[in-house]
């Protein structure tokens, strides 16, 4: 993912250069800096027997902890093409989010678009379930650490898009669906029985789990400074994310020795998982 948003960097320090942004091959050019705050929910269910990782994601309890900032360029092209290059981050230096698309359309204003989206999403404290599940036994301490950890969401999506953009108020629509996976990841859990020397190892391998999802987006712009070469105002930006969603994964246990393993095949029912972003700030258009 990390090569992903390099190219999504590079992109965008090229295109910031004025030498480029001058190029007849870039008709006008729109960069916005922003504050965003997330909402997320996700369905818990019963864990059944399994262990299921979508128990154990972070949702939103305190909007402190969903909030990021970010930058967005925005392009328009020959050919009624626009190019929308948005990288944010939440708490690394590094951008660890992206949302690059794509739209193509007849008269400037109705057309389709298409692009790629990808975020992590915290997952913490699932070795709880072992805790709870597997009695007289003794759990590795470093396991809560290791089990803290960011699982990258990676999703493609096309749709219808309507945007009109006037001297003062520009409004963008699109309404996406798509498909999209959590990344594969892999954890181990070293477990002792009590009172005895009987070791084991449980090893989970998650699969990469499709699944189909509807993204609407709804954006506003208000331009308050003109000059004859740029204008500048502030923008917000609605999004929501709403799919059923599953990670299946194979469970591999070693008992005494790390060969031979028993392995399961796993398939956790879906959750219902709803996200919604605010994004608000400045932008100006050259």
């Amino acid at each position: 993912m990390q090569k992903i948003l390099s190219i999504a960097i590079l992109a965008l320090a090229i295109l910031a250069s004025p030498v480029y942004s001058q190029e007849k091959f870039i008709r006008q050019i729109e960069y916005s800096f922003w504050l965003g705050s997330r909402i997320l929910h996700i369905d818990s269910l019963p864990n059944a027997g399994n262990l299921d990782f979508m128990n154990y994601f972070h949702t939103t309890k305190n909007l402190n902890e969903w909030l990021y900032m970010g930058f967005t360029a925005h392009l328009w092209l020959p050919k009624n093409t626009e190019v929308d290059i948005k990288v944010f981050t939440a708490d690394d230096i590094f951008p660890n989010s992206f949302n690059i698309s794509v739209q193509r359309s007849r008269n400037g204003h109705m057309g389709l678009n298409t692009g790629i989206y990808g975020y992590p999403i915290y997952n913490s404290s699932f070795f709880r379930y072992h805790l709870i599940e597997d009695h007289g036994f003794h759990h590795d301490t470093n396991m809560i650490m290791q089990f803290q950890r960011f699982i990258y969401d990676l999703n493609w999506y096309v749709g219808p898009a309507f945007n009109n953009i006037g001297r003062f108020l520009g409004i963008r629509l699109k309404a996406n669906a798509g498909i999209g996976s959590f990344a594969r990841f892999s954890a181990d859990i070293y477990q002792q029985k009590a009172k005895s020397n009987f070791r084991r190892k449980v090893e989970y391998q998650t699969k990469l789990t499709p699944t189909l999802f509807f993204f609407p987006e709804v954006e506003l712009s208000l331009a308050l400074v003109k000059t004859p070469k740029a204008l500048g105002g502030i923008y917000i930006k609605a999004t929501g994310y709403f799919a059923k969603r599953s990670i299946h994964y194979e469970r591999l246990t070693y008992e005494w020795i790390e060969e031979k393993p028993n392995i399961q095949k796993v398939k956790n029912p879906a959750h219902w998982y709803k996200k919604y972003d605010v994004d608000a700030g400045f932008f100006f258009r050259f």
